[in-house]
């Protein structure tokens, strides 16, 4: 492990780094090698080799590396050659600033029929100068022989974080399983290695902050092996692809702060992928509407998300017909009208998060769409966001004697009613931007609730004013200073 003193006061072109380096050649049995902050230009020659010089032996091979770590070697722009280590699984180029290019020697020439032939995970990140990563220059040696033998046989985590000029990337990735690419301008990188026909096994796609990214790129590759899609923070997508029926394996969707995103399915009718269990869409400010033919048929699905959707009218959806539901959270969408069904038929729900809606819907069209979760059993944490002219919680909550956590936010009411005192399995209370609040429950009520250990109290002016006021056996504070953990009040 090389790491150097970051001293401010030393010039970058007036250090020693690169003699001193170049004078420590390893062992060549060395397993693992890690060069942190070197601020040299160049790399040494042993290291752009990979190969070191032995008296009487002449020059060795690096053959038995198998982990390489290059971290904040800001002023190199050459990367050495690392194609040709037949062991090596990990490779990790982090803010090599200064490199543009990923060029042919990055792969060993053509020494070798096979290169990179171990490589399990390769992390490219915190290169912004990086312009291209260039295809490996391969000449089959038999007419039998592709690229697909003979490049990252072996690959299967590709990382690309934070190399925003990047606009080139090889194709052959045969065996990978998991890509993510983050914060890059250009798509041509994604949609070059997305595109290739090699491409059969990919099981988990990430995808985050591509600026020009309007559409998926072609996925027809491996619809049938992908089981985790993730898309967050691609302010131009506006839409997905027009056949999710067709990834028969996909069990997690995520959609998040994709602005201009306007619907998930753009076909009329269009089915859901069959065995999706977690499904969230949030921050997705132009999306209007959600396709309930989409939704519901996916019979499996077991945790939904839908949050930050801005212009998000309608919610069609009959959750009554997802009978696997366990964890729903559908909250703070001040345009939605239209309350989702079916809640109350939901006989797995253990999460509940639902709320902070259009200010047209009223407190008894709210109350009736959780109609039926009084009789729950399983549901053991709830967080209910009212609005401020609701002087009143849902009748429901005083039967949810199961509940382990209750947050409530927004509502109007002035005192916590005497019922909560039911609440014996109550845990952790968060009390948030309840404005009118200022009464706890009478001191026996809360002494009721036995199992309670955390309060938090958030933004509810009045209850704190009285906190910070009143002392004495009779005061607020006395009815709760037995909680173990209390954030947000002191006496």
């Amino acid at each position: 492990m090389w790491t150097t003193n970051n001293d401010e006061n030393v010039s970058e072109g007036n250090n020693n780094d690169e003699s001193v380096l170049e004078g420590l050649q390893p062992h060549p049995n060395l397993k693992s090698i890690e060069i942190e902050g070197f601020r040299g230009t160049k790399f040494p020659s042993w290291t752009m080799r990979m190969e070191v010089f032995l008296d009487g032996r002449g020059w060795l091979k690096l053959d038995k590396l198998i982990d390489v770590f290059f971290s904040n070697c800001k002023n190199c722009e050459e990367i050495p050659m690392f194609g040709l280590l037949p062991l090596l699984k990990y490779l990790t180029l982090d803010g090599l600033t200064n490199a543009q290019s990923i060029g042919p020697s990055f792969y060993g020439g053509q020494e070798t029929r096979v290169m990179f032939p171990a490589l399990e995970r390769l992390i490219i990140r915190n290169m912004p100068n990086l312009t291209e990563w260039a295809e490996a220059e391969v000449i089959p040696v038999a007419e039998t022989q592709t690229c697909r033998e003979q490049v990252f046989p072996s690959l299967e985590v590709l990382i690309i974080k934070n190399c925003q000029k990047l606009n080139t990337a090889p194709s052959h990735f045969p065996c990978l399983k998991k890509l993510e690419i983050d914060t890059m301008d250009s798509d041509l990188p994604l949609t070059k290695i997305l595109s290739s026909s090699d491409l059969t096994s990919l099981e988990d796609l990430s995808i985050n902050n591509i600026s020009t990214l309007t559409c998926l790129p072609h996925l027809k590759g491996f619809q049938k092996y992908l089981r985790k899609l993730s898309i967050e923070y691609c302010d131009k997508l506006r839409e997905l692809s027009d056949d999710l029926q067709s990834f028969q394996s996909l069990e997690s969707l995520r959609i998040s702060s994709c602005e201009s995103l306007q619907s998930i399915s753009y076909q009329s009718g269009q089915k859901g992928p069959p065995s999706l269990l977690d499904l969230v869409i949030g921050n997705c400010s132009e999306l209007s509407c959600l396709q309930s033919e989409m939704i519901e048929s996916i019979r499996c699905l077991e945790y939904l998300t839908v949050f930050g959707c801005d212009h998000l009218i309608s919610f069609p959806v009959d959750l009554g017909n997802l009978p696997c539901i366990s964890r729903l959270h559908i909250y703070i969408c001040p345009e939605l009208r239209s309350l989702p069904k079916g809640i109350g038929r939901l006989s797995n729900l253990t999460q509940l998060s639902i709320g902070r809606f259009s200010e047209s819907i009223d407190f008894n069209s709210f109350e009736a769409a959780l109609d039926g979760i009084q009789q729950s059993k399983s549901l053991l944490q709830l967080n209910l966001y009212g609005l401020e002219h609701w002087d009143l919680f849902p009748y429901q909550l005083q039967h949810l004697t199961s509940l382990h956590k209750l947050a409530l936010s927004d509502f109007g009411i002035e005192a916590l009613p005497e019922w909560f005192r039911v609440l014996s399995s109550l845990e952790r209370l968060c009390l948030y931007e309840l404005k009118k609040l200022r009464h706890m429950p009478s001191k026996e009520a809360m002494q009721c609730l036995t199992k309670l250990e955390y309060l938090n109290v958030f933004q509810c002016p009045l209850l704190e004013e009285k906190y910070s006021e009143e002392r004495g056996p009779d005061s607020e504070w006395s009815k709760i200073s037995h909680i173990p953990h209390i954030v947000g009040v002191a006496p």
